[in-house]
């Protein structure tokens, strides 16, 4: 569209210079118009004073005096259209020195302009990438904390877990030390043999039974000591 634009503009400066220039062409061609009328009117002033001469002194000094005024009244004109071509060259030129003086200030505006939209469309996206980097880093982030925490709970629990399974380890040593301080090592050995069996039977799916099998633990009196039936 721009260029289009140009086109036309350049096209109208070429008109109004060929206008012009046909203009001073056609002053040219009648001054030298006048020129050649001059001339034509010298050669009759000059046959005028040759007739005057033969014809007498009264006759030729009027003869004379016509042709002088004459002859200045076309020299007059001729100065005339030489100042009018000359006045319409100089419009022509100051015209065709404005047209391009405004062309120039045109493709000037027109150029920053452009460059004023190209940085700000730069600039904007500019923005639009620095924010999508922006959510970008947010987003990595929010996954980094997020799986951060997540280990630090699954640690928590793992130390939670070991630290109930170490209490309760050493719950049942104190158990079994109380137990076997009381009860005789063969007694002892064969009870403790007997609740891990049933642990393990506990620990299986039931799937026949009606009800949860509850064992129970007899201790008996040993000859050792003096504990009491469970």
């Amino acid at each position: 569209m721009n260029r289009l634009e140009d086109a036309k503009r350049c096209l109208q400066i070429e008109r109004v210079e060929q206008n012009s220039r046909q203009t001073v062409e056609e002053l040219r061609s009648q001054i030298e118009e006048k020129e050649h009328r001059a001339k034509m009117n010298y050669l009759a002033l000059q046959r005028l004073k040759a007739n005057s001469i033969c014809q007498g002194s009264g006759s030729r000094n009027k003869a004379i005096e016509k042709a002088q005024l004459m002859h200045a009244q076309l020299l007059h004109g001729l100065e005339e259209w030489h100042k009018k071509v000359l006045e319409l060259h100089l419009a022509a030129q100051d015209r065709a020195e404005v047209k391009y003086l405004q062309e120039i200030n045109r493709r000037k505006s027109r150029v920053a302009s452009e460059r004023i939209l190209r940085e700000e469309r730069t600039l904007e996206m500019m923005r639009r990438v620095k924010e999508n980097e922006d959510k970008r880093r947010e987003l990595v982030l929010h996954v980094i904390d997020s799986k951060e925490n997540k280990a630090a709970r699954l640690k928590e629990e793992k130390e939670r877990k070991v630290q109930i399974s170490r209490i309760r380890a050493q719950q049942a040593a104190e158990l079994r030390q109380q137990l076997r301080e009381k009860l005789d090592p063969e007694t002892f050995d064969k009870k403790a043999a007997r609740v891990e069996l049933e642990l393990r039977v506990l620990r299986k799916p039931q799937t026949n039974l009606s009800c949860k099998f509850v064992p129970r633990l007899h201790l008996r009196r040993c000859s050792h000591c003096r504990c009491r039936r469970n």
